[in-house]
């Protein structure tokens, strides 16, 4: 019998995912509260325009759809799904 995968050799898969679930479900929050597609932002004097973030924000939505499928794929036993999770986290 294997020892169940370990996250960083301290915390278990299933609740590492869940961890990374909560944490990009903030992450998302606070960019969707964030954005604007009417005005500028400015962040250490660099514009970001309008396109930019409504991009930023598209891309912040992708996240938890697949941190649950990530959870899933803990809970089946299926990698891919975690694998793909792991990749939109780089």
């Amino acid at each position: 019998m294997t020892a169940p995968a370990k996250f960083l050799g301290v915390l278990p898969l299933g609740i590492s995912v869940l961890v990374a679930f909560v944490l990009t479900l903030v992450r998302t929050l606070v960019a969707l509260c964030t954005i604007s597609s009417y005005h500028d932002m400015m962040i250490a004097d660099v514009n970001i325009e309008e396109i930019v973030q409504v991009c930023f924000g598209t891309f912040s939505l992708i996240g938890p759809p697949l941190a649950v499928l990530a959870g899933f794929g803990t809970l089946f036993r299926m990698p891919s799904h975690v694998h793909v999770f792991s990749k939109y986290l780089v």
